[in-house]
């Protein structure tokens, strides 16, 4: 028996692969266990990494089964209050955008609030009468009663909302408490916004809703997190935020006023891993200047956009938060919109949008240099044609890829 048991150690041990997955799955239940937790279900979904095939695991933790089958006795409960059935949409008919309690200052243009510029976009795609703005700062701790009350005396067929946070007291945004309620009076399509999805608690929040509920979109901003929903949900992403006309006129406004007097920038967050690439191409780049971002602050929006359109060339690191997972940055668009050529460590997204001879991709440091010496005799003419392709994608793309998405899926009848 001893034999045996060391023959399994040793073939499993040839598995390093799963073996370290299984030790961080271990690690992270351990720690999520030991929490109070009102429902067990929403730990399951913690516990396991998205993606990944729970089959692996049912031998080292069968109590991850236990859960799921106590999750599932849950969603019965709810199952009257959820879309699950196939219902006709007029998606856009009457939107309802709510808007975070950290996003209501700077409600401008060319101010960088990406909040206003999703409802002046929406404002320039549809007529205004269906676009309604909900700040939760206007109702404090309530606002979630004031939502149920207005959504159940108005026929909003579609609520925008950031879907981050977990917490029932959030001020940013719906969640799985809210939408449970929702259900009750509400039959429209929810749209959730995810900004920055490499976070765990981020994409669990986002399965678990769309696990739940037929009628939720998943728009993740800076990365596809298809392969981490379940199957037959709507998914958007990468998709690049908005940018309404106002803005984009106020960028022509600096575009034209601003000298190119820089060759290189870089301007945003310095972290070490940052640092190291940008000495390295500090070796072969003499004229890059970049910017120190104190307290973990962006520059203020106005120097942001006025440095981007000074230059010929930026810099975008798309590594997201330094890890190994690459993210479509904002930056890339705003950069087109003011002509200036963005020089970047990832393609995949940026190609999508954008042709591959319209900006510079590296993978080392040290080809940085001779990549942008390439495009010396046609740069005025990628600048124009970044400017035009730019301007034609950033009012309404955004809308145009979510009403695909929920058009394409096979879980809704929309008409």
């Amino acid at each position: 028996m001893w034999q045996k048991s060391k023959l399994k150690q040793a073939k499993f041990s040839r598995m390093p692969f799963f073996n370290s997955i299984l030790m961080k799955i271990g690690s992270q239940a351990k720690h999520l266990l030991t929490r109070k937790t009102a429902d067990k279900f929403t730990v399951l979904w913690q516990i396991l990494p998205i993606g990944l095939n729970p089959a692996l695991y049912v031998r080292r933790y069968r109590y991850l089964f236990n859960l799921k089958k106590e999750s599932r006795i849950l969603i019965s409960r709810h199952k009257g209050n959820f879309a699950t059935e196939t219902s006709k949409f007029v998606f856009f008919k009457q939107i309802i955008l709510i808007v975070p309690l950290g996003s209501t200052d700077n409600w401008s243009s060319a101010t960088g609030n990406w909040f206003y510029e999703i409802y002046s976009s929406a404002v320039d795609f549809f007529p205004k009468h269906n676009i309604e703005v909900f700040f939760i700062r206007d109702y404090g701790s309530s606002w979630p009663e004031v939502l149920y009350k207005k959504v159940s005396k108005n026929s909003h067929t579609s609520i925008l909302s950031f879907i981050e946070s977990e917490r029932s007291d959030s001020m940013n945004g719906i969640n799985f408490e809210h939408l449970i309620r929702l259900r009750k009076i509400w039959r429209g399509i929810l749209i959730g916004l995810i900004f920055d999805s490499v976070w765990p608690n981020t994409l669990n929040h986002a399965f678990l809703l769309s696990y739940m509920d037929k009628g939720v979109v998943i728009v993740s901003i800076d990365r596809c997190v298809k392969s981490a929903l379940p199957r037959n949900r709507s998914q958007c992403g990468p998709v690049f935020l908005p940018i309404s006309k106002k803005t984009i006129y106020q960028f022509q406004k600096i575009s034209s006023s601003t000298p190119k007097s820089i060759e290189f920038s870089f301007i945003g967050k310095t972290y070490p891993s940052r640092v190291h690439i940008i000495d390295s191409i500090l070796k072969t780049c003499q004229n890059l200047e970049y910017k120190y971002e104190l307290d973990n602050y962006r520059p203020n929006y106005s120097f942001y956009i006025t440095k981007l359109a000074s230059s010929h060339f930026t810099l975008n690191l798309a590594r997201a938060n330094a890890q190994s997972v690459f993210q479509l940055k904002c930056r890339v668009l705003e950069a087109a919109l003011l002509g200036t050529i963005v020089v970047t460590d990832e393609k995949r997204y940026i190609k999508k949008y954008f042709p591959k001879e319209n900006f510079v991709y590296f993978n080392r440091p040290g080809t940085i240099a001779s990549k942008m010496n390439k495009l010396d005799l046609t740069r005025s003419k990628v600048q124009v044609e970044l400017q035009t392709v730019a301007e034609s994608i950033a009012p309404s793309d955004f809308w145009r890829k979510i009403s695909d998405s929920i058009n394409s899926t096979k879980c809704l009848d929309l008409d």
